[in-house]
């Protein structure tokens, strides 16, 4: 069996699976979880006296005796007001005075807090957590008022080398749940921490308070470094968590690994382990539990490492460049690394892997050309010049230079080089552009150019006279310029075959679909004609031929539909 398994059990199975979790000392964990609650001194005045009862210790008392002939302490007791500061004068513990009548509901003295308790048998850790919580309101009894904290089971776990498993209630359906982990720890692999808190993407982890500490280090599990990793001395009662649960749950799996990163001190790779489930295979492997081996490194290589003081993290870098057959140590990955930050580093290593370039040597270039002043194109900062030279080889690459050549992948005076290939895209481009506009252009009036019944159809074959048939129409084709030069729309232009020069009526085309035909004003003045009114036949006529796939005789004479002769005289 291996990976995460989920079980649903019924309250008779959970009780016989969780028969040999230690009965928890109810008195202490009321204790314990007592503790973290506010100290409230609830009072109320009756005639001749004042009834005190302490929230921490649960003790009551009615005071008869005149507050004059007391000490200090009992005294104020009787005369303070509400909400100011006291001091239990039974169990010590300090907080603030409450009148009964003034707390109502209790709303706002509500607490709830997560606790979790540990225990120990036979070496194997249980950890049980619950939420608590204690309710005040100005109608319970006096006892109530001093009652220990009511508890909330959330989960409860088992660990023990090689397995962990988790009891939890299903939100759902109210039936309880086994979780398994055994044999893997991974993205669908662990066991979540016990105590949630809001609701779908708004919902988290809440932080816990841990108690039976003194288990952790009976267990199998007290050399997992879990203080360690957390930066303590030592785990203590009181102690506040947050992944506890997942920590130990991986540990159980890769004790000894567990163990050896925390004392190395690679936190970040146990944070992606337990918080994201991810094992970071390039770096090392976590079923192996020698180190050296896990690592992939030699001794030699490890030492290396160890004296760079550098980030785990570089290890993957380090094995990407030795497969690559480019040599390149620990120490200047690292001095890279620090000088260029996380994510121009990264950018650096790509080209350096993917151009065969030692990491130290293009170091060295970017540094001897930030700042220099030999052109536009300079940089103040090394990773402006990171960007200089990556676009110098974008551009270098789509001009066809010889990358393999040194020179060229890192020319001596890379601001000039970069702003010369710049000029030069941009001329090839203007090129090539100047090429496309001509082919559509001779695809366009292969298409839509014609003459039908002393009407002139032709596409326009610039922005500027799209431009000019917008100034003399008086309407908003010149807006539809670039999208026609960029071959997303197309604009013909309607005029007589006597006056091919004189706008009248402006067309846009989107292949062979009419989308709108328009003259002057948009035909918004008085008297204005529809353009199917003036050339009506013509235009179905054109449209017809364009449908049917513009063919044309062998002289590029277009095959036209004829037009009634009724409908030509009109026109």
């Amino acid at each position: 069996m291996s990976g995460r398994i989920y079980t649903y059990l019924t309250e008779k199975q959970l009780n016989g699976e969780m028969a040999d979790f230690p009965p928890l000392d109810t008195k202490r964990c009321e204790r314990e979880a007592n503790s973290l609650f506010k100290t409230w001194l609830f009072v109320r005045d009756k005639q001749g006296m004042r009834e005190i009862t302490c929230s921490s210790c649960g003790h009551s008392e009615e005071l008869y005796t005149p507050y004059r002939i007391m000490d200090e302490t009992w005294a104020y007791l009787l005369t303070a007001g509400h909400d100011q500061p006291a001091t239990c004068p039974w169990c010590g513990a300090g907080g603030r005075i409450k009148e009964r009548r003034y707390i109502r509901n209790g709303v706002k003295l509500t607490e709830y807090h997560p606790v979790l308790f540990l225990q120990e048998k036979d070496g194997v850790l249980y950890a049980q957590g619950f939420w608590t919580r204690k309710l005040y309101d100005s109608q319970m009894d006096t006892k109530q008022l001093g009652q220990p904290p009511l508890f909330m089971e959330t989960e409860a776990c088992r660990y023990r080398i090689g397995r962990a498993d988790g009891y939890t209630r299903s939100g759902l359906d109210c039936r309880y749940i086994r979780t398994t982990v055994e044999g893997n720890y991974g993205r669908n692999h662990w066991l979540r921490e016990a105590f949630t808190s809001g609701v779908g993407y708004y919902s988290g982890f809440e932080a816990y308070t841990v108690f039976g500490t003194e288990a952790y280090y009976r267990s199998a599990l007290r050399y997992c470094g879990y203080e360690i990793f957390r930066g303590r001395p030592k785990l203590t009662d009181g102690t506040i968590c947050g992944d506890l649960i997942r920590y130990l749950t991986a540990a159980t799996q890769y004790p000894q690994q567990i163990e050896r990163i925390a004392k190395a001190g690679w936190n970040q790779l146990i944070i992606d382990l337990i918080y994201q489930r991810k094992k970071n295979a390039a770096i090392l492997m976590w079923d192996e539990p020698d180190l050296k081996k896990s690592l992939g490194l030699s001794g030699e290589e490890l030492k290396a490492f160890r004296t760079a003081k550098c980030s785990p993290y570089l290890i993957a870098d380090y094995k990407r460049f030795k497969k690559a057959g480019i040599p390149a140590g620990f120490e200047e990955l690292a001095r890279l690394y620090q000088w260029l930050g996380y994510g121009t580093y990264g950018e650096v290593l790509k080209l350096c892997l993917l151009h065969g370039i030692r990491p130290g040597r293009i170091h060295r270039y970017i540094d001897e050309h930030t700042g220099t002043v030999n052109s536009i194109a300079v940089a103040k900062y090394s990773y402006g010049t990171v960007q200089i030279w990556k676009d110098w080889l974008d551009m270098a690459g789509k001009l066809g230079y010889d990358l393999e050549n040194e020179t060229v992948l890192l020319p001596k005076e890379l601001g000039r080089k970069h702003d010369e290939a710049a000029e030069e895209l941009n001329r090839r481009t203007l090129r090539e552009e100047r090429k496309a506009q001509a082919a559509r252009l001779k695809e366009r009036r292969k298409q839509y150019a014609a003459e039908i019944n002393g009407f002139v159809f032709r596409p326009a074959e610039s922005s500027r006279e799209i431009v000019d048939e917008g100034k003399a129409l008086q309407h908003c084709v010149g807006g539809y310029a670039e999208r026609h030069m960029a071959g997303k729309l197309t604009i013909v232009f309607l005029r007589r075959a006597l006056t091919p020069e004189a706008s009248l009526y402006t067309i846009e085309m989107n292949g062979a679909q009419l989308v709108q035909i328009h003259g002057f004003k948009n035909e918004r003045m008085p008297g204005s004609k529809n353009p199917r009114e003036v050339v009506g036949p013509e235009l179905d006529a054109w449209l017809t031929w364009i449908k049917r796939g513009s063919k044309r005789d062998k002289e590029g004479r277009p095959k036209l539909p004829a037009i009634k002769e009724k409908e030509a005289k009109t026109a």
